[in-house]
């Protein structure tokens, strides 16, 4: 009979820790971003080879993980809400995407099989959600430029910054504010550097 009870003791805790009071597990959720197709800005591709480096993150950013943030002395991470794959790749990737879409230059590539004429560099300065008494927002800053290779200067170069509010709990609400925000500084990016290209 005591060992009868030991085993059932056993039992119920693993019932316990296994959350079965509390519910099944949360699953685990990937997030992705994704930009509209975009369109050609110009009738014939300039004769250039854009090289789109490899993006960089702040480092306190390095991870799959989604950020969320309270205030701003804490920093914290979703346990069951990531990106599919790093959030600096995801956004090299829509990047690229765009400027070949654009047609500005002959060719666009991430890998190098040429020597490029232009290359192109993206840093990923902030990617988080901030909580803040009137909602949630999703928040994206990225510090892109151009220069010729071995360049002393950027030909051109900007940051963007911006923040919008999206429906409290749904991240995949998050990952589209992030894309949208993403696709404005990406057309912004690409409306300016034809300027310079035009110029050349």
């Amino acid at each position: 009979m005591k060992k009868l009870m030991m085993i059932l003791c056993g039992a119920f805790a693993a019932f316990v820790l296994n959350g079965c009071f509390g519910g099944a597990p949360q699953a685990m959720r990937y997030y992705t971003v994704v930009l509209p197709e975009g369109k050609a800005v110009v009738e014939k591709p300039f004769a250039y080879r854009l090289f789109v480096k490899t993006a960089t993150i702040d480092p306190a950013y390095r991870r799959n993980n989604i950020v969320y943030r309270e205030s701003p002395y804490d920093f914290m991470f979703y346990n069951n809400s990531s990106w599919a794959t790093r959030p600096e790749h995801l956004i090299e990737q829509s990047v690229a995407q765009r400027f070949e879409q654009s047609g500005i230059f002959q060719h666009v590539e991430s890998a190098l099989t040429a020597k490029p004429d232009f290359e192109f560099s993206i840093h990923v300065v902030a990617l988080e959600e901030v909580i803040k008494p009137e909602g949630k927002f999703a928040h994206l800053t990225v510090q892109m430029g151009m220069r010729k290779p071995n360049g002393d200067s950027d030909l051109w170069a900007k940051r963007f910054d911006g923040s919008k509010e999206f429906a409290d709990g749904d991240m995949r609400a998050f990952a589209t504010i992030v894309s949208e925000l993403l696709d404005g500084f990406t057309q912004e990016a690409v409306e300016e550097v034809l300027k310079v290209v035009e110029t050349l």
